[in-house]
């Protein structure tokens, strides 16, 4: 097990499937071993524990280690999600600054249950019912 060395609250923060991908799937992404990709989660902070579990790694974080790009790094993990180094990699995924964390019905789970306008709706198969 690799027990985290630096601190890095801002990865994958917010949480977004979209950004997340596997260890695997990142090792495939960067032909590299899968072994490597967790030694640089734990250096580089381009993952995270999910809920003190699983490995997740965020493709953006990802990419941008493997393009040497330090500076769109350093400020995606000082949170950094809008400035314009930062946005540009969302933008290689095809994934949208402004749903970070809230995506559209269609990416949900199954069902899920949240505020709007004061009333609590449950989303059930992409379909909301008060």
């Amino acid at each position: 097990m690799i027990v985290p060395e630096g601190n890095f609250p801002n990865c994958l923060t917010p949480y977004d499937l979209r950004e997340a991908i596997s260890p695997a799937d990142a090792a495939t992404m960067a032909n590299r071993s899968e072994r490597t990709i967790l030694n640089w989660c734990n250096s580089e902070g381009i993952g995270r524990r999910i809920n003190g579990g699983k490995w997740a790694v965020s493709r953006v974080a990802l990419a941008m280690l493997l393009d040497g790009n330090r500076t769109a790094l350093k400020a995606y993990l000082a949170g950094d999600r809008t400035g314009a180094l930062v946005e540009a990699y969302y933008a290689r995924f095809g994934i949208p600054v402004a749903e970070l964390g809230n995506p559209p019905l269609k990416n949900r789970a199954k069902s899920e249950i949240f505020a709007h306008s004061g009333k609590t709706l449950q989303v059930v198969q992409g379909q909301r019912t008060a």
